[in-house]
């Protein structure tokens, strides 16, 4: 290309190309250019690549792609049709693109490695420039109608220029991915001095300006004063075409100096007015810098590596430090400023951005930029349809997806954009072009995968040494091979001398390539041929083609011609032997100007063509050049800089630089070089194991695979290599044969097998000996598989199961389901939007590693948000625990650490205040206690960091432990769920059932927590014997948790034993409570609980005063009526609940990981609607080391599980369920439960009984299997019409006392209690019989001066000697009115001495007289104005009530007001006997956020019923939401002007309250008292 806008073809003999300007206009902006591109066909299956780098980022126009000769083209297109490419259509999807060619070299070696993947898909890549490539992937009919490169329609572009608005705004689905980064340098040329010259933005500012013009100029001695810098001019040579690298060039300079950016400026094709030396194209200038002393040019890396040409190395203002540009400077820069999506004044969105120049990091190169892909997103969302290429389909598009993603992460592209000079952008922001990727495309509406693409690393090594003029051919072969063979790749050497060439392949077991071009080669080795390369002269095109009479168009030399012109006979270009072939040069007597290199004879290739023309003429010697150099790149400059000058060159490097260097005609008389392989043909001993072994084999195999696969050769051919070995079939044939021979101790390397298997004769062996060898070899392989049965089993049960769930997704009848979210997205990003896209790329990388790690399926990504699919629950906590482990030990941005510090400050502070509120610190600090201990921590625990420590002083103040960077919630859930394949992608998705429950559950966590279901911490503990060693678990209690029945039960979830959400089926299952008849019978009520569907034999709560009655129960005293009555209240408000509750309830667990271990103090509360049962942080105790423990039995368990089998697991079910049941009523705590009997913890004694008390009425009212009641040990007992006994019976010892430790238990997370109060309540409980409640007599004492708790009915047993226990124990049967019927044997223990009349002796006296009689008075608090209407209504109504300690009314202004009287407020009894009031009243108080603050600040024992008073605003905004905000009631509004109906509708209203949250009835308010 002359730089004229025509075209110009150029010849050797095999093909053409042509060339011509781009036709886009300039858009405003100098960075979207116009530039002159190649219109060359870059086919997808290869280009080849140079050893030192072909590439630099930001110039579209650099001429990657003008490399190549007609020759080389031809090859890649023969090959292409070879392949089948161009003759026909590709069995898989066919993907094409287009544009920019100076990252051409290095897509098309990437597109020939990906497609020896084995994808069924066809890539190809046309070179013609990135505006030509831009205005196809927008609309070629409108866009690219004046243009001529053909392929008009493509599924990709590549491009450094940027879209614009408007062409954003005319092409909304079109998106910019970065995907290379490369540099552009300045490239000198001083005599004597080397490397290491230094400039800063000063002096090359000044240099390029203009205004310093010496090389020995005051202000670059003063960087450089170790160098004695010439007093000579400086010759500066610039592009003077439109170039993207000037656009790189002149932006950052304009940006470091003012006065640059005044006189020259930002432009992609500047005046340069002044004495600069011009070229076109980047090779240009550096072949001139090259050749010409004292010279100073801007150059793309690749070019000044590839031209040998010294490169400065830069200075950052006001640094100490010197850079120079390499691959870790241009990854400083990247990391510096790629990230910075829209510094350009582009929407960040579009991932577009100018690192150029990068002046804030001392150690990153300042001239950095990218180089992008252009893809279509789809028109997801709009009304209009996806914009594909013309025939292509929703596979078209998924299959671009996927190179380009196996592009950023595979091995192979990151070594191939290594050597042609760029960087691979395959760290956080190659992580970040994934996701976007993945989250952006869409076809037909529907999200397109790609690929699960991955990277493999090579773990064989072949080892070559070869010939320097064959590295870049072996270089582009390893590529491909690498790419065909992921496990081994090829690592070259240069031959120089037998002796290092023979050392190195008996060190290595590789091979040489071309050994008998520097010696004779050793006879042991084996000899094969590879290929052969011919050589030509190269000359300078314009000068010596315009030379004599002008018409010459191409330059013919034979043997002799070219002889005369190295031997120096021919001095000038008119000499006879060359006009003999040239008539257009007759008597032209112009100076031959000859070039060569160094040492010609240290050359192998050189030195072995010129001895055919020795061997012509025994007198020839070659002639001294008249200018030389040290490579055949450096060659090549110096031909393209002088005029009137040839050389002798390989025909590789002329294809390499046949658009700047012509060639000859091949010269006849002279043969190719032949350049065969040596390989030992057998190997012993050591060379037959380990790396050694391995070596032999990747060398071999590489040799194998260059024979049989016809890419491979033509990849050779393309590059101007003679493949020999494919001569012909035959010698194809006995070349793979030969290799194929090559042994180690006698057996074939390649094919083991052939020396394995040949027949008994043959090998010597008669049929007897070998039936004998069968046999014997049979007994000892079942000898083996009897002794290591078992740990043969588990390893290859594990790996096929860990196979099998790599590589099926988990069924959706049994899954576990994660959702993982980062905390406070929207805040961060809004803070920090640059370094956010950073760092969820980070956590994006964090994720899919651990999913990869554990197993999982990755089902749906939404902004940060992960769905993932689990065959098991113990690889999804693996997951989980991976995750914190990995967002905590990353290394974040500074900036994102400070937005992190400032957004998550604020929940930092609502941790601690909830900790002092509900007075959690003491169980915080116990908790860490626990775990810092020897008997609780693990074989493999790992020490706390003191960073994790969690502090306490004496003013109660938490230092909080400190979560580095992202915080991650994760909410795990194990249950069934339904499933399909989508169509397009054929990936399973996941949906309803345990899907939602999930989410919900991880909307329960805070950012750094993980937090389980039951259901999945039921799953996980049959899992947990070595995932338990990993991290700690913490029980959380139950909670109702933010989704519906209906929602959780669209797939009929079934609950069972092991079971834990209380959620039912619609169809079959609904929650049912049947009112009761009018003949007053008692009918079943359903009640759902933790464990199964159980039937309750209770009243409705409207009726229960009519059905009790004497004669009914026979209770013939007034307290048993009442007791009675009591009971029936709390069991039916137990059901209210129950029926009334439209949400999902959980047990949640905490995980943390060991590592972090300080986190499980952290989190005390859940981000739930309700707490309903105690956490460990609830656990009764914990403030003063004081508890009351219960242990239950069930007398006869042994006798009645063998005689009941088929329905004891049922029934121990249902006793279960009522036991955790009743529970809830007196704040009781479940420690453990075994098989039906439990270890439970209270607050108070008082409590104990009361819930012994309540649970022995409600097992008679179990519906028990009526084959249960067959058994003595479980048959009803009546006395008169009074049930006394009915199903199991169970024994239940109390007892209250210090214990000496507590933690949780390392599979449930639950609190344990340790010490002598534990053994003690044991014992008691044993003794007990069934249907029995003990306790010891200091523990019954201890409740009567706490609390006055009534020992009326309770009866003293007497003294006995337990088991263990040093002194006798006194104990006391516990009981009440309405269990009075119950009688009982002697107890299960040595009686030391007998019970007295009474139960209170003269020695009791001074103890009865000190009791004060507690009587608890319920608090209701009102939120609202002084003098609120409302809060007068209600004092009305509590001056109503029959007595007045029923109900205490108090008035609170403030949120922090209430929670302080109600913490105060305690009842040491039943939960929930307090109310809270919320009105809107108070300006700042949101009635929904009041209500959960409460829930999330309040301890489980202080927690409230709370009722919100409604007015229009309140109602409207509660629609559908008020179950879900915790609340418990609706009170109609009133105001000041409310007319006396309203008035005492609202007292009415909230008489009905009173009575619901206080489970009582106010006209029995006296008979209650009385009690």
């Amino acid at each position: 290309d002359d730089g004229s806008g025509g075209t110009m073809t150029t010849t050797m003999g095999v093909g053409s190309v042509t060339r011509g300007r781009c036709q886009r206009e300039r858009r405003g902006d100098p960075r979207r250019r116009c530039a002159e591109e190649d219109g060359g066909l870059v086919r997808a299956h290869s280009l080849r690549r140079r050893e030192r780098g072909r590439g630099v980022s930001g110039d579209e126009d650099d001429d990657r792609c003008r490399y190549r000769s007609m020759r080389r083209m031809a090859g890649f297109v023969a090959c292409a049709l070879m392949m089948g490419l161009n003759a026909r259509e590709a069995a898989g999807a066919n993907v094409v693109g287009a544009g920019a060619s100076f990252p051409a070299l290095a897509i098309a070696e990437a597109i020939d490695a990906y497609v020896a993947t084995g994808v069924d898909a066809t890539v190809t890549y046309v070179s013609m420039g990135s505006d030509a490539g831009v205005c196809r992937i927008e609309d070629y009919a409108s866009e690219c109608s004046s243009d001529t490169y053909g392929t008009e329609n493509i599924d990709f572009a590549v491009s450094e220029t940027l879209l614009d608005g408007g062409e954003y705004t005319s092409y909304p689905d079109l998106q910019m991915y970065p995907i290379l980064a490369g540099a552009i340098v300045a490239g000198y040329n001083l005599p004597n001095i080397g490397d290491g010259v230094v400039f800063d933005a000063a002096t090359l500012s000044g240099v390029f300006e203009g205004t310093i013009t010496d090389w020995d100029d005051a202000a670059i001695r003063a960087l450089n004063p170790t160098l004695t810098l010439p007093n000579q001019n400086i010759n500066v040579v610039v592009r003077d075409d439109a170039s993207g690298t000037t656009m790189m060039w002149t932006q950052g300079l304009s940006a470091m100096s003012s006065s640059f950016s005044s006189n020259v400026g930002s432009d992609s094709d500047p005046s340069w007015s002044g004495r600069y030396v011009k070229r076109a194209r980047g090779i240009s200038v550096a072949s001139y810098v090259r050749a010409t002393s004292y010279s100073l040019g801007y150059v793309i890396h690749a070019d000044a590596l590839a031209m040998s040409v010294s490169v400065a190395s830069f200075k950052h203002s006001g640094s100490t430090e010197v850079v120079a540009p390499s691959a870790e400077s241009i990854t400083e820069a990247v990391t510096t400023s790629g990230l910075q999506f829209g510094n350009n004044g582009d929407d960040a969105s579009r991932l577009t951005v100018d690192i150029t120049p990068v002046t804030t990091n001392a150690r990153a190169w300042p001239f950095t930029t990218y180089s992008y892909v252009i893809l279509r997103t789809g028109m997801n969302g709009t009304s209009a349809s996806d914009r594909l290429r013309s025939g292509a389909t929703c596979e078209n598009v998924a299959a671009t997806v996927a190179f380009w993603q196996w592009f950023l992460v595979s091995d192979q592209a990151k070594n191939i954009a290594s050597q042609y000079g760029f960087v691979p952008l395959q760290s956080e922001i190659g992580d970040l072009v994934i996701a976007r990727m993945t989250s952006d495309i869409y076809c037909n509406a529907e999200r397109v995968i790609g690929s699960d693409a991955s990277s493999t690393t090579a773990n064989a090594t072949a080892s070559v040494v070869i010939p320097s003029v064959l590295q870049s051919t072996f270089s582009t072969l390893r590529s491909i091979h690498e790419a065909y063979n992921s496990s081994a790749t090829l690592a070259t050497s240069d031959l120089t001398t037998k002796a290092a060439a023979i050392s190195e392949l008996v060190a290595s077991n590789g091979m040489v390539v071309g050994m008998d071009l520097v010696d004779s080669p050793m006879s042991a080795l084996s000899q094969l041929p590879l290929f052969s390369l011919a050589g030509r002269m190269g000359f300078n095109t314009a000068s010596v083609l315009g030379l004599g009479t002008g018409t010459g168009t191409a330059l013919t030399l034979d043997r002799d011609a070219a002889a005369v012109i190295l031997n120096g006979t021919a001095t000038t270009w008119g000499h006879a032997e060359i006009v003999r072939l040239n008539s257009f040069l007759d008597g032209e007597t112009t100076p031959i100007v000859l070039v060569g290199i160094d040492d010609a004879s240290g050359d192998e290739f050189y030195a072995a063509y010129i001895s055919q023309f020795v061997e012509f003429d025994a007198d020839f010697v070659i002639e001294t050049p008249s200018v030389t150099a040290s490579s055949y790149d450096e060659v090549v400059a110096l031909v393209i800089e002088t005029n009137h000058s040839v050389a002798f060159l390989p025909n590789t490097v002329l294809l390499e630089y046949s658009s700047y260097v012509s060639a000859s005609s091949a010269l006849t008389g002279t043969v190719a070089v032949a350049m065969q392989t040596y390989v030992f043909p057998s190997l012993t001993g050591d060379s037959c194991v380990g790396t050694a072994f391995q070596s032999a084999y990747a060398t071999l195999s590489f040799l194998e695979w260059m024979a049989s696969d016809e890419q491979a050769q033509g990849l050779a051919e393309a590059d101007g290599l003679i493949a020999d070995f494919a001569a012909s079939d035959a010698v194809r044939a006995t070349y793979l044969a030969n290799i194929r021979a090559v042994t180690c101790d006698g057996i074939s390397i390649l094919n083991p097998a052939s020396d394995g298997c040949s027949s008994s004769s043959s090998s010597g062996m008669t049929p007897l000996t070998l039936a004998l060898a069968v046999g014997l070899g049979l007994f000892m392989i079942a000898l083996l598989t009897i002794c290591a049965s078992s740990l043969s089993k588990s390893f290859f049960v594990t790996t096929i199961l860990n196979q099998y769930k790599r590589s099926h997704p988990p069924s959706e009848l049994e899954v576990t389901i994660v959702v993982t979210d980062v905390q406070a997205s929207t805040k961060l990003w809004q803070l920090v939007p640059l370094h956010m896209n950073k760092a969820l790329v980070v956590h994006d990388k964090i994720i899919r590693n651990a999913i990869h790690q554990s197993y999982g399926y990755e089902v749906l990504t939404e902004g940060d948000s992960f769905t993932i699919a689990f065959h098991s629950a113990s690889d999804a906590v693996k997951f989980a625990m991976l995750v914190q482990e990995q967002m905590h030990n990353y290394r974040w941005d500074r900036e994102l650490l400070k937005a992190c510090e400032s957004v998550y400050s604020e929940f930092d502070r609502e941790a601690v205040v909830q900790q002092v509120q509900s007075k959690r610190n003491k169980a915080s600090e116990m908790l860490m206690s626990a775990f810092s201990k020897a008997h609780v921590a693990q074989d493999d625990d790992v020490s706390m960091s003191p960073r994790f420590a969690l502090a306490f002083n004496s003013a109660s103040k938490i230092v909080m432990p400190s979560i580095n960077g992202l915080r991650v919630r994760i909410g795990i859930h194990s249950g069934f769920c339904e499933s399909r394949y989508h169509p397009t992608t054929r990936r399973k998705e996941y949906f309803k059932g345990a899907v939602p429950i999930a989410h919900s559950v991880s909307e329960c966590a805070t950012g750094g927590q993980t937090v389980l279901s039951g259901d999945a911490m039921a799953a996980i503990v049959g899992q947990m014997s070595e995932g338990v060693k990993k991290f700690y678990t913490l029980h959380m209690g139950r909670h109702l948790v933010n989704i519906t029945l209906n929602d959780a039960a669209e797939l009929a979830v079934t609950v069972g034993e092991g079971g834990d959400l209380q959620s039912q089926s619609r169809a079959s299952s609904r929650l049912s409570f049947d009112k009761l008849n009018s003949d007053a019978q008692d009918t079943p009520h359903t009640l759902t609980n933790s464990h199964t569907r159980m039937h309750w034999t209770v009243p409705d709560s409207s009726d229960v005063e009519s059905i009790i009655s004497a004669e009914d129960v026979d209770i013939n005293t007034a307290e048993g009526v009442r007791t009675y009555k009591s009971k029936m209240r709390l069991l039916v408000k137990l059901q209210r609940e129950m029926e009334e509750s439209s949400l999902v309830s959980s047990e949640l667990v905490q995980a943390v990981p060991k590592a972090l271990s300080a986190r499980v103090g952290l989190f005390s509360h859940l981000r739930t609607v309700r707490q309903l049962e105690p956490s460990y942080f609830d656990a009764p105790g914990l403030d003063d080391m004081n508890v009351t423990i219960a242990y239950t039995y069930i007398d006869g368990l042994k006798e009645l599980t063998v005689a009941l089998k088929e329905v004891m697991d049922e029934s121990i079910a249902m006793l279960n369920t009522c036991i955790r049941a009743t529970l809830r009523v007196y704040n009781g705590y479940e420690c453990r439960e075994a098989n039906g009997e439990f270890l439970l913890a209270f607050n108070s004694a008082a409590d104990a009984y009361g819930w012994a008390l309540l649970a022995q009425t409600a097992f008679m009212k179990l519906q028990w299997p009526k084959r249960l009641l067959t058994h003595n040990s479980a048959r009803r007992i009546r006395l008169a019409r009074r049930d006394v006994f009915v199903g199991l019976r169970v024994g239940i010892g109390i007892s209250s006392g210090p214990f000496t430790d507590v933690r949780p238990c390392a599979r449930t997370g639950r609190t344990e209690y340790f010490g002598h109060l534990l053994n003690l309540t044991a014992r008691i409980a044993r003794s007990a019989a069934g249907g029995q409640i003990v306790t010891d007599y200091d523990t019954l004492m201890q409740a009567r001066a706490a609390s006055g708790y009534n020992i009326d009915f309770c009866r003293d047993l007497g003294s006995f000697a337990l088991k263990g226990i040093a002194v006798p124990v006194r104990m006391v049967q516990v009981s009440d009115a309405s269990l009075l019927a119950r009688a009982f044997e002697d107890i299960h223990a040595a009686r030391v001495s007998e019970p007295t009349v009474d139960l209170f002796n003269a020695d009791d006296a001074e103890v009865s007289s000190s009791i004060a009689h507690v009587t608890h008075r319920p608090l209701c608090v009102v939120i609202c104005k002084s003098g609120s209407i409302v809060f007068e209504a209600m004092r009305c109504v509590g001056d109503g009530l029959p007595r007045d300690d029923v109900l205490q009314i108090e008035l609170a202004t403030t949120l922090e007001r209430a929670i302080d009287a109600l913490s105060c407020s305690t009842n040491p009894g039943t939960v929930n006997s307090n109310i809270l009031v919320i009105t809107d009243e108070i300006e700042g108080i949101n009635s929904m956020d009041a209500c959960q603050y409460v829930r999330r600040h309040l301890k489980l024992r202080s927690q409230p019923q709370i009722a919100l008073v409604s007015s229009p605003a309140m109602r409207n905004a509660l629609v559908g939401k008020f179950t879900s905000v915790g609340a418990d009631f609706k009170l109609p509004e009133i105001t000041s002007s409310a007319n006396a109906e309203s008035l005492e509708n609202f007292k009415r209203e909230f008489e009905a309250v009173i009575t619901q949250a206080l489970s009582m009835s106010i006209a029995d308010e006296e008979e209650r008292a009385g009690a």
